[in-house]
C-alpha cells in the first residue's frame, strides 16, 4: 500500500481527511482532472477513491507504466481499489506469469480467422443500428454507441438474440459498471455499489448456468470459444474462470469501446 510520506516529492494534494478528492471526482471527474493538471503538471500526487494515487497526465510516462517491461507495477493492486470487487479476477486483474497463463488460453478466441467471424456477426447489428439514425434531427452520440457496444457484445460476446436475457444482462452489466466509480464503497441499502454487487453475483450464476450448456455444444460466440479454448500446453479454463473473464470482458469490449468512439467524434 502506498503510503503519504512515499509521495511527499511530487506535486499535488490528497484533499480532505479520509475521502481526498472523492466528491470533486465524483462530482466531475473531466473538470478535477483539468484542474490538477493546470495546477500541478504531468505527474501528481492526489487521493481519490479512498486510496493515495500517483496520476500520470504525460504519454511517455503512462507509456512507461502501461508497457512495465520490468515488472514493476502491478495490475491487480492498480485496479483493486474501484473494480477489484466488480470484476475479480478478470484479465486486467491479474499480474505477470498469472497474466500471461490466462492469456495465452484465452488467445484461441483471439484469432485472426475468429475475428473475422466476429465481424460477420456484427455488420447486421451496425447496419441496423445506423438505418435507425436515419431521419432524426438529433441524436445523443454517446448513448447511441453505448446501446450498439452493448447489443453487439450480447449477440458476439454470449451468443444472445437482441431482447429477453440481452437486455436484462445488458441492464444488470450496466449497474456494475457506474458501481464501479461510486464514491461510497460499501453494500448500503439503495447504493449504487450494492446495486453493482448485486447485478454481479447475477451475472456469476446467469454465466454459471450458461457454461455447461456451451461446453458441450457449437457456437461461433466468444463464451462458446472460451469453453473450448486450449493453450499450446493443454491447459484450458475451469468454469469459475470463464464466468470471470466473460464479466471482465464485456466492461473491456463496451467501456473502452464507446468513450474512444465518443472521444473521436467529439
Amino acid at each position: 500500500m502506498t503510503r503519504r510520506r512515499d509521495l511527499a516529492h511530487l506535486p499535488g494534494s490528497f484533499g480532505f481527511p479520509v475521502i481526498g478528492h472523492t466528491l470533486h471526482f465524483a462530482a466531475d471527474a473531466e473538470r478535477w482532472a483539468t484542474e490538477a493538471y493546470r495546477d500541478h503538471g504531468r505527474i501528481y500526487k492526489s487521493h481519490f477513491m479512498f486510496e493515495p494515487v500517483v496520476v500520470f497526465a504525460d504519454p511517455d510516462a503512462a507509456k512507461q507504466v502501461l508497457l512495465d517491461r520490468t515488472e514493476t507495477f502491478s495490475s491487480t493492486l492498480g485496479w483493486e481499489p474501484t473494480i477489484g470487487k466488480l470484476f475479480a479476477r478478470g484479465l486486467m486483474l491479474r499480474d505477470f506469469d498469472d497474466h500471461r497463463h490466462h492469456r495465452r488460453i484465452m488467445q484461441a478466441a483471439f484469432r485472426s480467422e475468429v475475428m473475422a467471424g466476429y465481424l460477420d456477426l456484427m455488420r447486421p447489428l451496425i447496419d441496423g443500428a445506423l438505418d435507425g439514425w436515419r431521419g432524426r434531427s438529433r441524436i445523443d452520440f454517446y448513448d447511441e454507441v453505448k446501446k450498439i457496444t452493448l447489443d453487439i457484445a450480447s449477440t458476439v460476446f454470449v451468443g444472445l438474440p437482441l431482447g429477453g436475457d440481452a437486455g436484462w444482462m445488458n441492464r444488470r452489466f450496466m449497474d456494475a459498471v457506474n458501481a464501479s466509480v461510486a464514491p461510497v464503497r460499501w453494500e448500503l441499502p439503495g447504493s449504487a455499489f450494492r446495486r453493482g454487487m448485486e447485478a454481479r453475483r447475477e451475472l456469476e450464476r446467469f454465466f454459471g448456468e450458461l457454461v455447461p450448456q456451451r461446453r458441450t455444444g457449437d457456437g461461433d460466440d466468444m463464451l462458446t470459444r472460451l469453453c473450448h479454448a486450449e493453450s499450446e500446453d493443454g491447459d484450458r479454463f475451469g468454469d469459475d474462470e470463464i464466468v470471470d473473464h466473460m464479466i471482465f470482458l464485456l466492461l473491456a469490449a463496451h467501456d473502452t469501446t464507446t468513450s474512444t468512439m465518443a472521444t473521436m467524434a467529439w
